[in-house]
C-alpha cells in the first residue's frame, strides 16, 4: 500500500520523468543509482520509476544485453470497497546461455536470483503528465 501511496505521488505530482531501465541487466542497476528516478536502498532493492510504455514496445519479455526479464504472473490488488485499484506483475530475470552439444551451439536460459515487481495504478489517480507510470521494485533473493 505504502508502493502504491509513493507512485500516486509521483503521478498526481505532475512529474512524469521515469527511467528506462531495461536496458539495464539487474546487476547493472546499482550503478545507475545516481540518475533521477531510480533509488538503491540499504536492504537491496531497488526502486524505479518507470514506462510501462518502453515494455510494451519490446514486447511482454524484456530482453537486456546478457538475459530478459520474463514475465511470470499478473494479479491485480483491490481496495476495501472491491473496486479495481492497482495491477502487480511479477517478472524474473532468465540470463542468456550458450552451451556446445558435439557440433551444435545451442542458446538457453538460465533462471537468476533476480526477480521484479511492477505496480501501475489503474484508477483513482488525476495525471497531471501524459505518460502512464509505473513502479518497479527489483531485487536478489538470497535464497
Amino acid at each position: 500500500a505504502d508502493l502504491l501511496g509513493l507512485l500516486k505521488l509521483k503521478i498526481e505530482g505532475g512529474d512524469g520523468s521515469v527511467f528506462d531501465f531495461f536496458d539495464y541487466d539487474p546487476e547493472d542497476l546499482s550503478s545507475a543509482n545516481t540518475k533521477d528516478n531510480i533509488h538503491c536502498h540499504d536492504d537491496g532493492r531497488v526502486y524505479v520509476f518507470a514506462s510501462p510504455e518502453s515494455k510494451l514496445r519490446r514486447g511482454i519479455d524484456m530482453d537486456t544485453s546478457s538475459g530478459s526479464w520474463l514475465l511470470i504472473s499478473n494479479s491485480v490488488i483491490k481496495n476495501d470497497g472491491g473496486e479495481r485499484i492497482a495491477a502487480k506483475s511479477l517478472y524474473c530475470f532468465y540470463a542468456d546461455e550458450l552451451s556446445c552439444d558435439g557440433a551444435l551451439l545451442r542458446k538457453g536460459r538460465r533462471k537468476t536470483p533476480w526477480s521484479m515487481r511492477e505496480f501501475r495504478l489503474i484508477s483513482g489517480v488525476k495525471k497531471t503528465s501524459g505518460e502512464e507510470i509505473a513502479l518497479c521494485v527489483v531485487r536478489k533473493s538470497t535464497r
